[in-house]
């Protein structure tokens, strides 16, 4: 049953069936005008749309369309030497401003000759929604905001953010998806490459060599060669009074009597380049690529202040 109404109602409305009557929206006078200050009015789409409302000399009348519509032309005024109309932007929303207006030339003392003077003003939306205002001019008080909703253009924008919303919830749970894919393939492959390189070569030694420079010291506590990889544990400790910001930490490899900078990837126990205060300290891991021309026998982790005394560091004799 539920179904055949529905079929019948849609049949009817195909068809091109009237709509029950729509019920009044507003407070009217005598003459049939609504003259409460402001008014909400449901635009339906495919039938006539007409308001008529009082409006007083000296005021204006403030014409605010539904979301996300505009007028496709500038609104056609009946009697433009009585009314004047301009078309304005608030946010999102499109206004009309209309406003009672002596005749050129006339007495504005005469003003109230103009009570009871009729005009109207068409409007066409670009949802192809006709509107027509027909407006009395009075010395009484009048509409001042007219509020306009279209119900079914609100509804497919609400359907179409709906939509957004959910493609955007599809594409961002895809994305993470991916993400959780990619990271625990990373992770596995970060297990396999540590795994061969230990097959390959594993050698860890505990070391304690300190180097200090004006109250900056520099620690190693451990050197290992995993694989391809050098591994290098170092601290850097700031016994002065003068906080320390570092500029750069060099890692350097000796060929004969000459030292090389080697490639290196610090990761800082705390995530972050360190700025130290008195007596803090920030513990490090460097890891450095090493092939057959790069391995030495010893090594230099080289550390460099940032500002003030723009103190340097070498601790020299970093081996197994």
């Amino acid at each position: 049953m539920i179904l055949q109404s529905v079929l019948a109602v849609l049949i009817a409305l195909e068809a091109g069936g009237a709509a029950p009557a729509a019920e009044k929206f507003c407070v009217e006078d005598e003459l049939g005008y609504c003259h409460e200050s402001s008014l909400t009015f449901s635009l339906v789409p495919g039938q006539s749309n007409k308001i008529r409302v009082r409006v007083q000399l000296g005021t204006v009348f403030l014409v605010r369309l539904p979301v996300g519509e505009n007028v496709v032309s500038p609104p056609a005024v009946g009697t433009m030497a009585i009314l004047k109309a301009e078309m304005a932007k608030e946010g999102e929303q499109q206004v009309i401003r209309l406003w009672p207006t002596l005749p050129q030339g006339v007495n504005p003392e005469a003003a109230v000759s103009l009570d009871g003077i009729a005009t109207n003003v068409q409007l066409t939306l670009d949802s192809g929604i006709n509107l027509i205002l027909e407006i009395q001019i009075t010395s009484k008080k009048g509409v001042e905001l007219l509020e306009l909703k279209d119900p079914a253009n609100e509804a497919r924008r609400l359907r179409q953010k709906e939509l957004k919303d959910q493609v955007r919830a599809e594409i961002e749970e895809e994305f993470r998806q991916r993400a959780e894919n990619l990271e625990a393939e990373v992770h596995k492959k970060t297990l396999e490459s540590m795994a061969t390189g230990i097959m390959k070569r594993f050698n860890c030694s505990e070391i304690r060599e300190r180097a200090m420079n004006d109250l900056l010291v520099v620690w190693a506590y451990r050197i290992c060669h995993i694989g391809d990889h050098l591994f290098i544990d170092f601290e850097i400790q700031n016994r002065s009074k003068t906080d320390f910001a570092l500029d750069k930490v060099e890692f350097l490899g000796r060929t004969g009597e000459e030292s090389q900078p080697l490639e290196a990837l610090v990761q800082w126990e705390k995530g972050v380049c360190p700025q130290l205060r008195f007596d803090q300290r920030a513990r490090g891991m460097a890891v450095i690529p090493i092939t057959e021309d790069t391995a030495s026998a010893s090594y230099t982790i080289k550390v460099h202040e940032s500002a003030g005394k723009k103190r340097v560091v070498s601790l020299e004799g970093v081996e197994f």
